[in-house]
């Protein structure tokens, strides 16, 4: 995943407070004060946890239980980065909501510091609830592309862009050929932070250029970070148009001179 350490501890003491970081595919995000909110309720709940190990076997065990579950994500994460704010926390949040009711049965600080978790969980719900639904910038610019693309052309997708865009072209919808840029991407074709691109990537890009015939086309649908990284590998090239850009995503379609 790629989660830097500050964001994945940001996000996972967020959620523990009731609110937590909503990721792109799962809705809006949350305002920036109200996952700050939440994050302090959550560290305030984990240290009050701490402070209290001695006072219950249950507690102490629920509790050694959650240190065990996030101490092994760190050290798997040493290997290959899994932890992710907004997920990584849901596989045990039932226990952390358990074991927090428990404490509060016994220390009038931690019962009301879970009530606040609970207040900051209510708004969160109803912000989530009441927001507009509509396509997303990702979403409509994939239908573009579907209704757009014809066989010949290629679709370098990056980010959380490469996944939607490999399964339209595995079920048929978008009648041109995907890669993953960067080339890795298609080996966690999830969620992932822009990084600078590696020279086999760039070497994918002028492959796919170099094979262009007269009338083919290359898209690009990545970050907008990105945009440095593919200037100097197309800009000699061809011709570049930018179709769409976002806070999210640009959409670059080049095509030979």
């Amino acid at each position: 995943m790629h989660e830097p350490a500050a964001d994945f501890a940001a996000g996972i003491l967020s959620s523990l407070g009731g609110a937590g970081r909503i990721p792109p595919p799962f809705g809006p995000p949350l305002p920036l004060a109200l996952v700050a909110v939440g994050g302090v309720v959550g560290l305030v709940l984990a240290s009050s946890l701490a402070r209290s190990w001695r006072v219950d076997p249950e507690l102490r065990r629920a509790s050694a239980f959650l240190v065990l579950f996030f101490g092994g994500v760190l050290f798997a994460s040493l290997a290959r980065p899994i932890g992710f704010g907004g997920r990584t926390e849901m596989a045990v949040l039932p226990v952390w909501l358990w074991t927090v009711a428990l404490a509060g049965e016994r220390s009038r600080f931690l019962r009301g510091a879970t009530w606040s978790a609970v207040a900051i969980a209510s708004v969160s719900t109803i912000l989530l609830v009441v927001a507009p639904r509509g396509p997303s910038v990702a979403e409509r610019t994939l239908e573009a592309l579907e209704r757009t693309g014809r066989p010949g052309d290629v679709l370098f997708a990056g980010a959380s862009f490469y996944l939607p865009a490999r399964l339209a072209a595995d079920r048929g919808r978008l009648p041109m050929s995907v890669h993953a840029f960067p080339l890795e991407q298609a080996s966690h074709p999830g969620w992932t932070v822009s990084r600078r691109s590696r020279p086999e990537d760039d070497a994918a890009v002028r492959r796919a250029l170099d094979r262009t015939g007269s009338t083919g086309r290359v898209f690009f649908e990545v970050p907008p970070s990105y945009r440095k990284e593919l200037r100097p590998l197309v800009a000699p090239r061809g011709v570049t148009r930018r179709i769409v850009e976002s806070p999210e995503v640009i959409l670059l379609v080049w095509s030979p001179k």
